[in-house]
């Protein structure tokens, strides 16, 4: 009796661990700032991943992690998603270009190609208050294969943001991403591996400006003495 309830729950397991292996993980895409002035802030909504603050130029690394012996890449057609604020969209922000490619017009309202799954909302700046709308029309050279694109070996954008002298903190601008794997599923951006761009606040000016200041007044201070 014994050594039949062992075989059973033996085979139990057994089935258990083959059910979970034929799972497919879809690929999640990356969108994610390399530099210094970057960092992950875990918030919700616009600050869901990670921020930057201010205009400049920036080196972010787009990769995908997920399915990688599924048969489910390479990940292809794959689009930047941006994502605006009103602020920014009513003139705020003065350009963007990825790759060199100037990203203009900004189509209000959510983004119908946005991939959503069975039981998830939109989410995300999506859902914020004063999002505006979205421009999807830069699609990654290439897409992501396992030799380009993935978190080892991740392909790198570059973006170039400047907003206006007059924007404020309401001026937000972030980047997503979609795609289609192999087997014609949909790949897309976790909120939280996004990167969004915003005018710092004056307090959040100042704790930037913090270490610069406090390492200016040190060297002043030395070469008084």
């Amino acid at each position: 009796m014994h050594r039949k309830l062992i075989g059973l729950v033996a085979l139990a397991v057994l089935l258990s661990v083959a059910s979970v292996a034929a799972v497919e993980e879809d690929p999640s895409i990356f969108v994610i700032i390399i530099d210094s002035t970057g960092y992950y802030l875990g918030g919700t909504g616009w600050y869901a991943g990670y921020v930057v603050y201010g205009s400049g130029t920036y080196s972010l690394q787009i990769f995908a992690t997920g399915g990688e012996n599924s048969g489910l890449w390479p990940v292809s057609d794959v689009h930047i998603v941006v994502a605006i604020s009103d602020e920014a969209a009513g003139g705020d922000l003065s350009s963007l270009k990825i790759n060199g490619v100037s990203i203009t017009g900004f189509t209000l309202g959510p983004d119908p190609n946005w991939p959503v799954g069975p039981g998830e909302s939109v989410g995300g700046p999506f859902s914020e208050p004063d999002y505006y709308g979205y421009n999807d029309t830069y699609v990654v050279p290439g897409g992501l294969t396992l030799s380009s694109g993935t978190r080892d070996n991740p392909k790198i954008l570059t973006v170039e943001v400047s907003f206006s002298a007059s924007a404020t903190a309401n001026s937000k601008i972030a980047l997503l991403s979609y795609g289609t794997d192999a087997k014609g599923k949909p790949a897309k951006t976790p909120f939280s591996g996004g990167t969004t761009f915003v005018i710092p606040e004056l307090s959040t000016l100042f704790l930037i400006m913090a270490p610069f200041m406090a390492l200016a007044a040190y060297t002043f201070k030395r070469k008084k003495s």
